[in-house]
């Protein structure tokens, strides 16, 4: 005779499903292999309101919602010329102002211990001015300046930096200008489509992982701030050529876009 199955006897249910979950065998499954923290209550969050960091200037602050949000990578991009660079360097000011504990203003934000947020600018355009920098409130003795070489070289000190946990801010000035190693040995003649797209698209995702490693062993993530660069397609017609070099990646990890743009100048008299 077959032998008759045994029959699973139902868990007793609390009545709350999901509580009934994080009890049961595969949630402790789950959390046994990848760790306590990968899983938890939406309600158990430990960011739970969105601070924001101030990009010095006013009219910008009101349209983002107060500033750049902390924890979260933003870019800024447009033409030449319409102060892209400045608004990344001033939101690095401005950062400096704020304590890295509860991200309130330095000397008012009660704090047992303030301290400083540690900010970092990655210069791959090579335009960085420090006595320019001082100008409008860089604190230039207690920031990090890395003048990379070549753009595998940015952004894998861009990555150890987000995963060292000891950085805040962290500004990386241009995208148009990473330049890959291969490009760099090449004639200029060489035709490497899509080069600088791949390497741009794989390091977003290296840094939203590391903001997320971040947050499960600290509960805390780095700020990341992006400059890039209008360029132009050749032979549209139709529709706007305007494009930004470094693929479509950045645009999917990015929480906050700015576009920049030169204003027009008038002759009224």
């Amino acid at each position: 005779m077959a032998k008759k199955r045994a029959v699973k006897e139902a868990p007793v249910s609390s009545g709350n499903r999901l509580q009934d979950f994080l009890s049961s065998d595969v949630a402790k499954a789950l959390i046994k292999r990848h760790g306590g923290n990968v899983m938890s209550k939406a309600s158990e969050y430990k960011l739970k309101a969105m601070p924001r960091i101030s990009t010095g200037i006013l009219g910008l602050d009101i349209g983002l919602g107060g500033g750049i949000p902390v924890g979260r990578l933003s870019l800024v991009y447009g033409h030449k010329s319409t102060g892209k660079s400045y608004i990344a360097q001033s939101a690095l000011a401005q950062a400096q102002l704020m304590c890295s504990s509860c991200y309130g203003q330095l000397g008012s934000c009660g704090c047992d211990s303030p301290s400083q947020m540690t900010t970092s600018y990655i210069d791959v355009e090579g335009t960085w001015d420090d006595e320019w920098a001082r100008c409008i409130g860089i604190d230039s003795e207690n920031m990090l300046l890395v003048t990379p070489d070549y753009a595998e070289q940015s952004l894998d000190i861009v990555d150890a930096l987000i995963r060292s946990s000891q950085m805040d801010f962290i500004v990386l000035d241009s995208i148009a200008f990473l330049a890959p190693m291969k490009e760099i040995e090449g004639s200029v003649e060489d035709n490497q489509v899509g080069l600088q797209a791949r390497l741009v698209n794989k390091a977003m995702r290296k840094f939203v992982s590391g903001m997320s490693t971040m947050y499960l062993e600290h509960g805390r993530k780095p700020t990341i701030f992006l400059t890039n660069q209008i360029r132009q397609k050749v032979g549209v017609i139709y529709g706007s050529p305007d494009v930004i070099p470094g693929g479509l990646g950045q645009g999917f990890a990015v929480s906050t876009e700015i576009r920049t743009s030169g204003g027009k100048v008038t002759n009224d008299d």
